[in-house]
């Protein structure tokens, strides 16, 4: 990562996440056995932009969301940054997660892939 990005680069990044996969909550007609995965493979994409925020000293993961992210996933990350990082663009790349269909959905996929490739690059180098 050249300069981290800022907090509301972070927030930014936070909220087109949430839309997405309100989106995907909402979609009609799909089966909850295939909306379900999806929905959580997002909720899981989303543990790396919680801890940059906390890594950034921008606040807790509570000021980023009020609903916080899931303790297994924060905590996954945390044992293994490398693989979890792997893991999120695996998702993205092999359509685990079918952002692309949603409004916006294209180039978030994108900057997400870029997102989590910095992060891997910040890691890899002692970030």
């Amino acid at each position: 990562m050249t300069t981290p990005p800022t907090k509301q680069e972070l927030i930014s990044l936070f909220e087109s996440m949430c839309d997405v996969q309100d989106r995907m909550l909402g979609a009609r007609g799909m089966p909850e056995h295939i909306q379900r995965p999806h929905v959580d493979n997002m909720e899981a994409l989303k543990a790396p932009v919680f801890i940059l925020w906390e890594l950034l000293g921008y606040g807790t993961a509570r000021e980023l969301s009020e609903k916080g992210v899931k303790r297994v996933w924060m905590a996954s990350f945390r044992s293994s940054p490398g693989e979890y990082l792997e893991e999120c663009l695996s998702l993205l790349r092999d359509y685990k997660v079918p952002i692309s269909e949603y409004d916006g959905g294209t180039r978030l996929k994108q900057t997400l892939i870029d997102f989590y490739a910095d992060m891997m690059e910040m890691y890899e180098n002692g970030g």
